[in-house]
């Protein structure tokens, strides 16, 4: 679990900061990682946090010479891609919190709105990586990973899926993954493979990059749930 901590550059209460992240943290344990932008006020604070729990510190600095104007906009996503829980202390005056805050809601909304729809009683988390090397050390958490490759479908393979879902214990954490349209690159399939990963087909069929996950969940809901 990843906290960030946004706010005004003109913030200064550590006193309502430190106990209003204490107060979290002794519910929902420490978290791997404090993240700010690296900036005065509540990024200081945050950092000021971060040093006294013994918490390891991310910090997002924007990147000017990349981004030009919109670096400040970047890095708030940058913040809130990388966090599952935002703390943001806001003054109703910070462009800079306000632009952060509302990029959590909308993850979160979306998060939330699927929940409600599939009358699901936990709520998904969202998460976003910016390279490919941040994901990948990600997969070492899962008991199994497999892979969506329409060459394995083209070759006839049709039983991956199936041993791969049917060898999972109860409580064993399955990852699907799903390439954009036009597939994964070999490189990419090979990073994937190294790690663990099966490739499966899904049926004889290429499916379109969003209906993909559709068709594999459905599968497995078919196999783990309708069988008994």
């Amino acid at each position: 679990m990843n906290i960030a901590i946004v706010g005004g550059r003109d913030f200064s209460d550590y006193t309502l900061l430190k106990e209003r992240l204490s107060r979290y943290i002794s519910i929902y344990g420490v978290p791997e990682n404090i993240i700010s932008g690296g900036a005065k006020g509540a990024d200081a604070l945050a950092a000021q946090f971060a040093t006294e729990m013994g918490i390891p510190l991310l910090v997002f600095k924007p990147d000017y010479q990349k981004y030009g104007r919109g670096a400040t906009l970047v890095r708030n996503t940058q913040i809130i891609e990388n966090a599952d829980v935002v703390f943001a202390f806001w003054d109703g005056q910070s462009k800079g919190t306000k632009d952060s805050i509302k990029k959590a809601e909308k993850l979160e909304k979306i998060a939330l709105g699927a929940a409600e729809q599939s009358k699901r009683n936990v709520v998904p988390s969202i998460k976003l990586f910016e390279k490919k090397a941040d994901f990948l050390a990600q997969l070492d958490q899962f008991d199994s990973i497999v892979v969506a490759y329409e060459e394995s479908a083209k070759e006839g393979e049709a039983a991956a899926l199936l041993q791969a879902v049917a060898s999972l214990e109860k409580g064993a954490k399955l990852l699907f993954i799903f390439g954009p349209e036009g597939g994964l690159s070999p490189v990419e399939i090979e990073s994937f493979e190294a790690k663990g990963a099966v490739l499966a087909g899904l049926g004889p069929r290429i499916l379109r990059a969003e209906t993909a996950p559709l068709y594999a969940l459905s599968a497995i809901s078919v196999l783990l749930e309708l069988e008994k």
